[in-house]
């Protein structure tokens, strides 16, 4: 922008030094003035329309960064209320069922390897995209008591008896 406006008085005063123009106030003067000055005139609006576009420019990159920060925490929060919502499930088989945890965040990793503060997923699987080996566990399970009416049924991201 300031690039602009020097440019654009340079050349405004090499043009009044280098002609010897009488100070007029008529119409007919003040015509001949834009047409004298319109190189000038044109470079300072070319200069505010580039100011214009840099400040756009510089708008985007912040919004940008904002926007990825964003992320970040929604990822964070996330990871943390999925995490709450695994212990309220633990805390419900624990009333219900007398069933008691101990190491609840190991369980956590364990159902959900590749979950940590910078990432979330709400499906179980293992970092080489297969079954955890807790899901395997549970499959098992199903599998050998599909005639027992006590049964482990997973649910995406949930658990729920039947």
């Amino acid at each position: 922008m300031w690039g602009g406006a020097t440019l654009t008085i340079a050349v405004g005063l090499i043009i009044a030094t280098n002609n010897e123009y009488p100070l007029c106030f008529k119409v007919s003067c003040f015509s001949n003035l834009l047409v004298i000055y319109e190189i000038p005139i044109k470079i300072a609006s070319t200069g505010i329309a580039l100011a214009a576009f840099v400040a756009l420019i510089h708008r985007s990159e912040q919004t940008n960064y904002q926007i990825d920060i964003t992320n970040r925490q929604n990822i964070f929060k996330n990871f943390m209320d999925h995490r709450a919502e695994l212990f309220k499930v633990l805390d419900t088989l624990s009333e219900d069922y007398g069933i008691s945890f101990k190491h609840r965040n190991d369980l956590y990793f364990k159902l959900f390897p590749k979950n940590n503060f910078q990432n979330v997923e709400f499906v179980s699987s293992a970092t080489d995209n297969k079954d955890s080996k807790i899901i395997s566990i549970i499959s098992t399970y199903n599998d050998l008591n599909q005639w027992g009416q006590t049964r482990l049924i997973l649910k995406v991201g949930s658990f729920k008896l039947r």
